[in-house]
């Protein structure tokens, strides 16, 4: 019985979607003390909004927001000063009960006007204002200690919110170091005593680290699993909290011993050649799910193709993406996304050969995870039997009442086993051919983009049937023939899985961490046609102040004219497309470039919202 997905976002629309996107960075015990009681909602004081916060306001927002202005639009309005330039009391209070209606009282850093001002990589959504980046507005309009946040937090004319401050922290650790977390510079304005607690916001799957000692100024914390880590660090001075600081860093596995008389050519990745850069970009989308970022694309294209491909396949980052791609294939996601440590250790077991697909599946099918997202003897052998078999039960009817009762408990029997029991129903499914066939077929669109011929399939599935950790070697093959490099391959659009993932490496240098990437799948997994909504993500993460400007001085935006633009122009080929300008892309991007207000940012959105960028 097909299940239709995510039928709950069906509805979404765009402000929706960048407003969950805020959520992801700032959720959490949000409504939470320092100790975890709950937290009283905060007053915001009127008179501190009158005297600090309005002619900030007023200096920096009326001239897109005044009420009275006919042409605005926006739905936010501020209520303009007299022709004396002084705010009477009536329009006070309407700015303040409008502001007011802005702010979140029990999590402030989810404040509306707050997230419509921090750049998207610190958790704010799309403003068509601009951002606090010293670009449309100044950066210290979002300043901790600046009146705007000080009241969003609860600042009073005699108690100001204290100041998270930190040490910082290396942005790259192994696995099993220690990252030193202090907080000792963290203080009151009015000198107050302050209290700390340290909290892991986001980490990878099935990782179990926590700070060793949370409300100590200094502490420590050990990632247990690779990836993308943030602490975030609460500050509170008993009576007020400041704004949240997360601390980012990224856990990478031990280095493996190598053959000190191994070569280790580097080649930087502005020099890669455009052949071997397209080819390295491809077998990253579909091992890694996402491009490379230039310190990967200089590391793996110095090698040959072949060394290449073994490299990438004994990564767990390989295998942690073929795992997350089969979860979202079983619906596996959100609340259902498996964390146990048994499926969290399948990548590094099928890189190490200790595993094959069919006990990963088998894992997978008996986590208790995939048992809450299929409750009850009827929905779990239905999502069984069609998505490992391909059957439909309703033609099935006998074969799905016998597996029903025992799952039960009841001993039966189905495809000629005794079974009395889930793991038995799992098993015995798991173990016919036709659960090989269907997996195959899956695997052959996935990496080939089609069905081999009958007779090379056959003879897979029947390996595949007796030697299931053969899988790696058969996909080696795969990645090694004509069939995946060759001139004939046709393109395929980028998954929302590999969209978003790549997005983020090309435009921020890095991967998403998991909270940022799941709320703009959903997003888009909501849509029949996610295009129009790919556009607005790539414009929010390109117009935030992490993204990478081209170099050369492309920041110089229109007074970087004529062939200076070259350089910048060659930089966004390379990195979003893959490959160099053409000679009339070249002349046509340079020209547009010198129009007035055209930026690097103009070119580099005209690039991602291309067919080429949508496309591999």
């Amino acid at each position: 019985m097909p299940r239709s997905r995510l039928p709950s976002l069906a509805a979404v629309c765009v402000v929706a979607v960048l407003s969950a996107l805020a959520v992801a960075f700032t959720r959490d015990a949000g409504a939470q003390d320092m100790m975890g009681a709950a937290a009283q909602p905060i007053v915001h004081d009127p008179a501190y909004f009158r005297d600090r916060v309005l002619p900030v306001l007023a200096q920096h927002c009326i001239a897109c927001h005044e009420a009275g202005d006919p042409d605005n639009k926006s739905k936010n309005r501020i209520v303009a000063p007299g022709a004396d330039g002084k705010f009477d009391a009536a329009a006070v209070q309407k700015n303040y009960e409008t502001f007011r209606a802005l702010m979140d009282a029990k999590v402030p850093e989810r404040s509306t006007v707050l997230l419509k001002l921090i750049p998207v990589s610190r958790g704010g959504v799309d403003h068509d204002g601009g951002k606090a980046d010293d670009t449309e507005f100044p950066s210290d309009l979002t300043d901790p200690k600046s009146p705007l946040v000080a009241w969003a937090f609860g600042a009073t004319a005699t108690d100001a919110p204290p100041i998270a401050a930190w040490s910082p922290v290396p942005r790259q650790v192994t696995v099993g170091d220690e990252v030193r977390l202090d907080a000792t510079l963290a203080y009151d304005p009015e000198g107050k005593p302050v209290t700390v607690r340290w909290e892991v916001h986001d980490a990878p799957q099935g990782a179990r680290a926590k700070p060793d000692d949370p409300l100590a100024k200094t502490t420590r914390i050990v990632p247990d699993r690779e990836g993308p880590w943030v602490v975030r660090l609460r500050v509170d001075d008993g009576k007020l909290r400041g704004w949240p600081a997360l601390l980012r860093f990224a856990a990478v596995r031990k280095a493996v011993a190598t053959d000190p008389a191994a070569p280790t050519p580097a080649v930087p990745a502005a020099q890669v050649d455009v052949v071997t850069r397209r080819a390295t970009r491809l077998l990253f989308l579909d091992l890694w799910g996402r491009t490379p970022t230039d310190e990967e694309l200089a590391k793996y294209a110095a090698l040959p193709w072949s060394a290449r491909v073994d490299a990438l396949l004994g990564t767990e980052e390989t295998w942690r993406n073929w795992l997350e791609e089969e979860c979202f294939y079983f619906l596996l996601i959100d609340q259902f996304r498996p964390v146990s440590d048994r499926v969290a250790g399948i990548p590094a077991a099928m890189c190490e050969g200790r595993m094959g697909f069919r006990e990963a599946h088998q894992t997978i099918a008996l986590s208790s995870e995939f048992n809450a997202r299929n409750p009850g003897n009827d929905t779990f052998c239905t999502v069984v039997f069609e998505q490992f078999l391909g059957i439909e039960v309703q033609k099935n009817v006998k074969l799905l009442e016998t597996a029903k009762l025992a799952y039960d408990g009841k001993q039966q029997r189905i495809f000629d086993v005794q079974v009395k029991n889930q793991s038995d129903v799992v098993q015995a499914t798991l173990d016919q051919k036709a659960y090989t066939d269907v997996f195959l077929r899956r695997m052959e669109q996935r990496f080939l983009r089609g069905a081999l011929p009958k007779a090379e399939h056959e003879g897979t599935v029947a390996v595949l049937q007796s030697q299931p950790r053969e899988f790696r070697n058969i996909l080696r093959e795969w990645l090694l023939s004509d069939r995946y490099v060759g001139a004939d391959r046709p393109p395929r659009r980028k998954s929302d899985f590999q969209f978003i993932r790549s997005l983020f490496v090309d435009l921020l240098g890095r991967a998403p961490a998991y909270e940022e990437f799941r709320n703009m799948r959903n997003a888009l997994q909501a849509l029949a046609d996610p295009t129009p909504l790919r556009g607005v993500l790539a414009k929010v993460l390109l117009d935030s102040s992490a993204s990478i400007a081209p170099p050369v001085g492309a920041a110089m935006d229109e007074r970087y004219a004529g062939d200076r633009w070259r350089p910048a122009v060659t930089d966004l080929f390379r990195r979003l497309l893959g490959r160099e300008p053409s000679t009339v892309e070249m002349d046509l991007f340079v020209t547009a470039l010198q129009e007035p207000g055209a930026t690097w940012r103009t070119a580099a959105m005209g690039l991602l919202s291309s067919p080429q960028y949508q496309y591999y």
